[in-house]
């Protein structure tokens, strides 16, 4: 294993270690769906992100990352039964487990980016459904 990967590998251990919450998660999800359209963006998720979590860094780059990790599972493998299709306001409708797992499965490195693991995550999100409520929640999608 070279010197990079071990920085990554110890980066997203130091990363996936960082308590999150499913609740932590929805009220990143709820003050972005207030973005205007033209700030419905990275830069403007991660504009409310740094104000929620203004007074803990390490937190908000922990969000930061398993947000992006997450819109990238939903738009590259996508989660049928679990997310509803993506509106022309650029938000799409995800249960609730979604978020519960987003908060705390694992980070890995994919292709050079942070992700997570598709089949742990949705026998995560299966798993987590069956302890929660039907419940829905709105997301801004935050990748092109």
């Amino acid at each position: 294993m070279n010197a990079r990967n071990t920085a990554v590998d110890r980066m997203l251990a130091e990363t996936s270690s960082i308590r999150v919450s499913k609740d932590e998660l929805y009220e990143v999800a709820k003050e972005a769906s207030k973005l205007k359209m033209n700030d419905r963006n990275i830069e403007g998720f991660a504009f409310t992100i740094a104000r929620l979590f203004s007074g803990d860094p390490e937190k908000a780059g922990a969000v930061m990352y398993r947000m992006q990790a997450l819109f990238r599972l939903l738009h590259e493998e996508g989660l049928p039964g679990w997310t509803l299709s993506r509106q022309p306001n650029r938000t799409l409708a995800a249960h609730e487990a979604v978020l519960a797992a987003a908060a705390t499965e694992p980070l890995m490195e994919r292709n050079g980016e942070i992700a997570f693991d598709y089949s742990a995550f949705v026998n995560r999100v299966a798993q987590l459904a069956d302890e929660l409520e039907d419940d829905f929640v709105t997301l801004v999608d935050i990748r092109e």
